[in-house]
């Protein structure tokens, strides 16, 4: 076969499994969805991935792995709905911050236990006992007080008892936020790259269960202070 023939072929095959992959995901959630990419499968592997986002939640993007023999497939678009869910409900409790902040979340796991995507935050957090969601808090300090982030962060997870991971606190400029939000609601997950844009502002990271934060109010207002102007 010639090199125009299989790039041709190759085409062809990723146009098909585009479309395959949207009629599944439709067919499982009764929504429309965009594939932006589909790759490769491993010469040893019977499956191909590939990433998509429900018309409805274009900045919730996630990955899905498909068998090439059977058609079945793992989504991550529940998880995707209830990380969302978690950052909403953690913003309502920031509400007090003086200056913009950013909020995302990411599981451990890729794939939800639960195949329902309205699932209230309650009902996630429930099906999904023995995740570790890591929360990513991008604020700017200017104007608050070692003290005044306390009682700000203090309570950001309450409502989510069942919830439990690690905070990773970051003092960023408005760029650098609008560089975390880009990247987030335009990968599936997050690579080195990601970790790029807050490389030089990270603060702290913090442990969290039961809707509490793993750290006394002394250590915190010692870790943060010393990276308060």
């Amino acid at each position: 076969m010639s090199m125009a023939g299989m790039l041709m072929d190759g085409c062809g095959k990723t146009t098909e499994r585009e479309e395959k992959v949207r009629e599944a995901l439709t067919a499982k959630y009764g929504e429309e969805f965009v594939v932006t990419h589909v790759y490769g499968q491993g010469v040893l592997e019977d499956y191909f991935t590939a990433e998509a986002y429900s018309a409805a939640y274009p900045d919730l993007p996630f990955s899905l792995n498909m068998d090439v023999n059977d058609g079945s497939f793992m989504d991550g678009y529940v998880m995707k709905r209830g990380t969302n869910l978690i950052a909403s409900r953690i913003e309502l409790n920031l509400g007090h911050l003086l200056k913009p902040y950013y909020v995302h979340v990411q599981s451990m796991f890729p794939d939800s236990v639960s195949t329902d995507p309205e699932l209230s935050l309650e009902e996630y957090l429930a099906t999904e006992s023995t995740n570790f969601f890591t929360v990513y808090l991008y604020m700017d300090p200017e104007g608050e007080s070692p003290e005044s982030i306390w009682l700000n962060i203090s309570d950001m997870f309450k409502g989510m008892d069942q919830a439990r991971g690690s905070l990773e606190i970051y003092f960023a400029d408005d760029q650098t936020m609008e560089k975390a939000r880009e990247y987030v609601e335009s990968h599936a997950s997050l690579e080195e790259s990601y970790a790029e844009i807050g490389r030089d502002c990270h603060v702290m990271g913090i442990k969290y269960e039961d809707g509490k934060l793993d750290i006394t109010e002394e250590a915190f207002l010692s870790g943060v202070s010393r990276f308060m102007k």
